[in-house]
């Protein structure tokens, strides 16, 4: 008998090269983007991280936020005055991909 375990993006190491941060007006700090290895990669290749992630550096913990839609390379984030973040990037892996897009998140102040 072998117990199999679910791998996720949280439970993997996981990379904050290439991420976005952005300065929350609480002190906390947005994540978007980083890098995992990839699963069965032999060429040691690596894909965006599909989830965001809030530090808060009071509690010196992290939080797993929202899922990105999908394979999507922000290549900006900000916080908008009305306290979410914007995040400007695209889906794909090359430019010929589909074109930019701009997806807005709310930002849970509650935790």
């Amino acid at each position: 008998d072998t117990e199999t375990k679910e791998v996720t993006e949280t439970t993997r190491s996981w990379s904050m090269k290439e991420a976005e941060l952005v300065p929350l007006d609480d002190g906390r700090v947005f994540v978007v983007g980083g890098s995992v290895p990839q699963e069965g990669g032999e060429d040691g290749s690596w894909r965006n991280v599909l989830t965001t992630r809030i530090f808060d550096p009071v509690r010196n913990d992290w939080l797993v936020g929202a899922d990105l839609p999908g394979e999507m390379t922000v290549s900006a984030a900000l916080q908008l005055p009305d306290g979410s973040v914007l995040l400007v990037g695209q889906f794909g892996e090359t430019w010929t991909d589909p074109p930019l897009t701009a997806i807005r998140y709310v930002v849970d102040s509650t935790n």
